[in-house]
């Protein structure tokens, strides 16, 4: 009984509950701010990882975007490039259709030309007298018995 009634023992025993109580709300503030700095983190890491994730994606997406813009350009340029090809191409084919054509015209006005020449000799040859033809071939007659 002695001991119950005590008050030094009273007070011993109070000044270490309130210690104990103490150390427990000290370790528990110590515990709860543990805990709380946890739970920012893992929120600071949870947050960096949306956008982080946000980033990439959008990454992605202009990604894909600039990459059907560089293949759609190579398409119209390689399109461009062809179609450039097949202008000049088709350009060497009139130019040299227009040449052989040009030529085509020319033979035929020339044998055009040939033949009315022919066709006025043959007139000048038939309706002309032959006497002259006649001493033309007798003076080529005597020139060449001359050499001989």
């Amino acid at each position: 009984m002695g001991d119950f009634f005590d008050p030094i023992q009273g007070f011993r025993n109070r000044r270490e509950h309130e210690l104990f109580e103490h150390r427990f709300s000290v370790r528990a503030a110590e515990a709860r701010k543990e805990v709380l700095r946890l739970i920012e983190q893992a929120e600071e890491k949870e947050e960096l990882a949306k956008r982080i994730c946000g980033e990439m994606e959008e990454f992605f997406k202009d990604s894909t975007r600039l990459a059907a813009r560089i293949f759609g350009s190579i398409e119209e340029e390689k399109a461009y490039i062809i179609e450039q090809q097949v202008g000049l191409e088709m350009q060497e084919f009139f130019t040299d259709l227009t040449r052989k054509a040009d030529e085509l015209i020319q033979t035929l006005w020339e044998r055009d030309q040939a033949k009315m020449e022919l066709e006025s000799a043959l007139d000048n040859l038939l309706n002309s007298p032959l006497e002259p033809l006649e001493k033309a071939a007798a003076n080529l007659t005597q020139s060449l018995e001359g050499e001989n």
